[in-house]
């Protein structure tokens, strides 16, 4: 005899991992809303890495959280379509990271980490680095005065394999080794930068670069 199948409604636990997901960003975000706010005049800056091409939409939302943002911007590279030129877009001076001014703790790190689009800190062993404003403010600078914008003669030729040393932005201070770059001067070079002996490759802008 064949018994109907009465089952109805999902299996136990067969969500619960998500559900779990979904109840600890909503804790994160609430550590946010409850220890974050303007940050004071001595505090540090940190960047956030984020995926590409969602810079403005993070820094969108952490001012949500009244948390202190920069997406330092450049004017981009013109492109032909068609035989048609197409005027260059404004763009993040660095894709992929957003600068973000805090008080440093455990608890907004954490909040920061249920942000959409976040995927992680520039750290060293889980710790974040920090930036002081003056360097955040120098960068904004060269970004305003259009020192990094993509057709800016850096007057500098690199190589693949020249060994540079980063002096503005938050990987400032780091060394690196060029893996791609223009040859005329112009543009941005993918740089392995060595972050405390881990190599992270970054697309960067050649004012910000100088030969070793």
């Amino acid at each position: 005899m064949m018994h109907e199948n009465r089952f109805r409604g999902s299996r136990i636990g067969a969500s619960s991992s998500s559900r779990f997901d979904e109840r600890m960003n909503r804790i994160r975000l609430g550590h946010l809303e409850d220890e974050a706010g303007p940050a004071g005049a001595d505090s540090p800056w940190f960047c956030l890495r984020v995926e590409f091409g969602r810079e403005i939409a993070v820094e969108n939302e952490l001012q949500r959280y009244k948390i202190e943002t920069l997406v330092p911007m450049r004017k981009g590279r013109e492109r032909r379509i068609r035989h048609r030129l197409v005027a260059a877009r404004t763009e993040p001076a660095i894709t992929g990271y957003v600068l973000v001014r805090f008080d440093y703790c455990p608890e907004v790190c954490a909040g920061l980490m249920a942000i959409t689009h976040v995927v992680g800190l520039l750290s060293v062993d889980e710790i974040p680095i920090p930036m002081s404003h003056e360097e955040v403010m120098r960068f904004k600078a060269k970004a305003d005065d259009g020192s990094l914008d993509w057709q800016h003669d850096s007057g500098v030729v690199y190589r693949a394999g020249d060994k540079v040393r980063i002096v503005e932005g938050p990987f400032g201070g780091f060394a690196g080794v060029v893996v791609s770059v223009r040859a005329d001067g112009r543009g941005d070079a993918v740089v392995e930068a060595d972050v405390f002996g881990r190599m992270t490759p970054v697309t960067l802008p050649l004012a910000i670069l100088e030969k070793l």
